[in-house]
């Protein structure tokens, strides 16, 4: 992990703020628009710049079970993203990760942490239906659990081998998402989605998922402390350390 801001860019990709133009594919469309209505309509989704929120992992093995605390702040205009390592009961930061989505020299080393919070962020649900960067693709019509869904691919222009199959229920909501094995060719784990909740200005969100595999609980999170455009004393006093401005 980091232990301060890295300005970073992959080789070959170019900055986020540069934009690029890409045909739309009307069916995916027609699903979003479907999300922005489950996630509290597009108005208010526009109107968000950044979130914070603590999340409680807890993964499951047969010899152990693990939790983890984060605390995350993800700006989701400006390209900034920071995770908290929270130990112990007193929020005890032991460790920061944090990153600037920016033109910067490539740091080979730091490329897998680099990775890790660009999918975070990209796959957060209020980034993803605002995210200039995504490209949307109708896949196909089919059923998870016996509920009908719509199933749509979102990638990175940035960076193509990010992916994410999402299956959208009728009311807009997404239910689970998955990604193809590339050696089975088939989805073997879902990251189902429960808890939808109105938070803040009414914008909705999932608070709870759950990693399943052939029907086993794999690991499990939990949003919690959810705040919109504003920030607690905790996060101004990070912000100021680290010297950024939401």
């Amino acid at each position: 992990l980091l232990s301060m801001l890295s300005f970073i860019l992959l080789p070959g990709h170019m900055c986020l703020a540069q934009k690029q133009t890409q045909h739309k594919d009307a069916r995916a469309e027609a699903v979003r628009a479907g999300m922005l209505r489950a996630f509290g309509g597009k108005k208010k989704l526009k109107a968000l710049d950044y979130i914070t929120y603590r999340l409680t992992r807890t993964a499951y093995r047969d010899e152990d079970t693990t939790t983890t605390e984060q605390l995350w702040f993800m700006h989701l205009r400006k390209p900034l993203v920071i995770k908290l390592e929270v130990n112990g009961q007193d929020t005890i930061v032991s460790s920061t990760a944090s990153l600037v989505l920016d033109c910067a020299p490539d740091i080979p080393e730091r490329k897998a942490a680099y990775e890790r919070l660009l999918r975070s962020r990209f796959f957060n649900f209020l980034y993803l239906l605002n995210a200039p960067d995504a490209d949307i693709s109708f896949i196909t019509r089919q059923t998870y659990k016996r509920e009908p869904v719509n199933i749509i691919r979102v990638s990175n222009r940035q960076f193509p081998t990010i992916t994410l199959d999402l299956f959208v229920n009728r009311k807009g909501e997404v239910v689970t998402s998955s990604t193809i094995d590339r050696i089975s060719g088939q989805y073997e784990r879902f990251g189902d989605e429960y808890a939808y909740e109105k938070l803040a200005g009414g914008v909705v969100f999932p608070l709870l998922y759950r990693v399943v595999q052939q029907d086993k609980l794999l690991a499990e999170g939990i949003f919690s402390n959810m705040q919109l455009n504003s920030l607690s004393p905790f996060w101004e006093r990070q912000l100021r350390l680290l010297a950024v401005t939401p």
